[in-house]
């Protein structure tokens, strides 16, 4: 008998330790970018590069929430705040990150922010891959550069 609907809470995304070298790091480049600015004359990018480094330095510390994710039957509900129909997403795909975490990508009809990203556990992977392949076609995702980036940069 197939299950009526699976529930998991996870992280809302991958998160990466970042120690005081990837803060010093930061910190340097941004003087550097800044410092060229200023050399140049470009006072307002020296600003826009100033709130970009404390935008990068908060985001960088932040740990991410916990979101109940929620498979049914009519779709796919994310943390009781959006819910994606099936009929509004064109397919899957599934891959193992680690020994403990897996990922969901659900790809979504139309150009803008066509992927929906989920973390899940590697111990639930074949059960959430089998709900819901009875309602989507499972498809190739590869990552974009922006994302490879991301992660080279502990993002």
């Amino acid at each position: 008998m197939s299950e009526k609907e699976i529930k998991w809470t996870a992280p809302e995304y991958e998160h990466f330790s970042k120690g005081a070298d990837w803060h010093w790091l930061s910190i340097i480049l941004a003087i550097v970018i800044i410092g060229i600015a200023l050399w140049q004359g470009n006072f307002l990018f020296a600003v826009f590069a100033v709130l970009a480094e404390i935008m990068i330095i908060v985001w960088g510390t932040r740990e991410p929430e916990f979101v109940e994710f929620r498979l049914t039957k009519e779709g796919v509900a994310i943390h009781d705040h959006k819910f994606y129909q099936y009929a509004d997403l064109s397919g899957f795909s599934m891959r193992r990150l680690d020994e403990i975490s897996s990922e969901l990508v659900l790809t979504k009809k139309g150009q803008f922010s066509p992927h929906i990203k989920m973390l899940c556990s590697t111990s639930d992977f074949e059960r959430i891959k089998d709900f819901i392949h009875q309602h989507l076609p499972e498809l190739d995702y590869e990552e974009s550069l922006v994302e490879h980036l991301g992660k080279l940069m502990k993002f």
